[in-house]
């Protein structure tokens, strides 16, 4: 605050004396050549000096002005705010239920979500995901968890639940929900043997054949990722006038004899991948009629 006084004492007496003194340099400049010419510069100079403190003077008080004050925003500590607010429901955790595709060679060939039935007991500790297994009991078929039996199935699905376990044909049942009283819903799979091992099961007729030409470095590569059971198709090539084989890729010609029965598109296998004299791979398909 002493400079800003200094600068404003400083500019308005120069101001003074250089108004003051003015007329006098001019006289003197003229009357008293060169030294009133000296003191008009003196003069000139004094003026110049307080237009200097002036602007000195304005410059500091812009820059010591007092500026307002930011509104100030209140600082909320996290810590006090609640990270489980009572409104929110607590999240039921679910455990996942997992499906194979194959059990052994049997493949998944149905599957029935919230297939319902009616619980007897044994349920109040559960979660869902349970394994569950039957038991044909007369007309009826009950259900286990683990060794004990915990309901009846319904009518919905209780044939075909009776009919698989007659054939011996896998089941995969899974608990999926119960509503903590009387019923309660599961997840039914099932699996059936492969459709080849299906139709030898039941003698349908059919002719094993010798495939030609599988001798080709192609072909052989492609008879690599081949095995038994694997399903083949055939298609028509003109220029041979006779019918190929295909398992991803073609392996291989049928007989000509068959040229009339692969017009049908019957079903056909591959029934065994065996090796010759060469050790070239030699390719066998069931022909089904």
């Amino acid at each position: 605050m002493k400079k800003k006084k200094q600068l404003k004492t400083a500019w308005i007496l120069g101001i003074i004396f250089g108004i003051i003194l003015l007329p006098i340099s001019l006289v003197a400049a003229f009357a008293a050549f060169p030294f009133g010419l000296i003191i008009l510069a003196l003069n000139v100079w004094i003026v110049w000096y307080a237009l200097r403190c002036r602007k000195e003077y304005k410059t500091f008080q812009i820059s010591n002005a007092e500026l307002p004050q930011p509104n100030v925003t209140k600082t909320i500590n996290l810590k006090e705010i609640s990270a489980k607010p009572e409104s929110l429901p607590e999240i039921e955790k679910k455990k996942k239920i997992e499906i194979p595709d194959h059990i052994g060679e049997y493949e998944l060939k149905y599957r029935y979500s919230d297939v319902p039935f009616a619980v007897l007991d044994g349920l109040e500790n559960t979660v869902g995901g349970e394994d569950l297994t039957f038991l044909i009991d007369g007309n009826d078929v009950d259900v286990y968890l683990e060794s004990k039996k915990i309901g009846v199935m319904q009518e919905s699905h209780r044939d075909m639940v009776k009919d698989f376990l007659n054939r011996s044909e896998p089941i995969k049942a899974v608990l999926s929900s119960y509503d903590g009283s009387s019923s309660a819903k599961m997840f039914l799979a099932f699996y059936k043997p492969p459709r080849y091992t299906i139709l030898l099961r039941a003698n349908t007729p059919h002719e094993t054949v010798k495939l030609a030409g599988t001798a080709n470095d192609e072909r052989q590569e492609t008879i690599l990722f081949c095995s038994a059971g694997d399903v083949v198709e055939s298609d028509y090539d003109e220029e041979k006038e006779r019918y190929y084989a295909v398992c991803s890729d073609r392996i291989g010609y049928f007989p000509k004899k068959l040229n009339d029965k692969l017009e049908n598109d019957p079903e056909m296998f591959i029934s065994k991948i065996d090796t010759d004299d060469n050790g070239n791979n030699i390719v066998f398909v069931d022909v089904f009629d």
